[in-house]
């Protein structure tokens, strides 16, 4: 089967910046089925009794970033989208430990609230995983205190994006229960 193309691009105005400022965790098997899509962005998420839960994890300036890196195989004729979460969170505590520890044992779903107000879906068909992470003193009186954590997906397609929002993020997604509220 041919690929078409089907588009080219033009330059783009400079009015975007760079970062992210919160991530949401979910469970990945709630996402088994139930995502809506309006053309190539994410129009709904599945409809749960009781509520979608969503973990929200708030991120102080220039402490993450998400990159997507495509790989393929001209020799097998295969392309995979490698996706990457880096987060630090600040300040070691006994309860983010033990949480933690639970997200490291646990098949991910992701969403990334970057600076611009987007939000992307990340390992939406074969989930994300906690890869790598430290937790850390720090040395001097102006180190970091927390911790240092890298979600990665391999997923077959790119990052879907969800559709705009209004409010707070995600109020348009039907019946999500983000946690802390906002």
């Amino acid at each position: 089967m041919p690929c078409t193309l089907s588009s080219g691009r033009l330059l783009q105005c400079k009015d975007k910046i760079g970062g992210i400022k919160t991530i949401f965790i979910a469970n990945h098997d709630k996402f088994t089925t139930g995502i809506q899509l309006t053309g190539e962005e994410v129009s709904a998420l599945p409809d749960l009794t009781p509520a979608l839960e969503l973990y929200r994890y708030e991120l102080s300036q220039a402490a993450g970033d998400f990159v997507e890196t495509i790989t393929s195989s001209v020799e097998n004729g295969t392309v995979f989208w490698n996706q990457v979460v880096n987060i630090s969170l600040m300040q070691l505590t006994a309860a983010d430990r033990l949480e933690l520890a639970n997200v490291a044992q646990t098949r991910l779903m992701l969403f990334v609230l970057d600076n611009n107000d987007n939000i992307w879906m990340v390992g939406q068909y074969d989930s994300a995983e906690l890869t790598a992470g430290t937790a850390a003193t720090g040395t001097a009186k102006g180190d970091a205190n927390g911790y240092t954590l890298t979600f990665t997906a391999t997923e077959k397609l790119p990052a879907r994006r969800l559709v705009s929002y209004t409010g707070t993020p995600l109020s348009n997604m039907g019946t999500v229960l983000v946690k802390p509220a906002y």
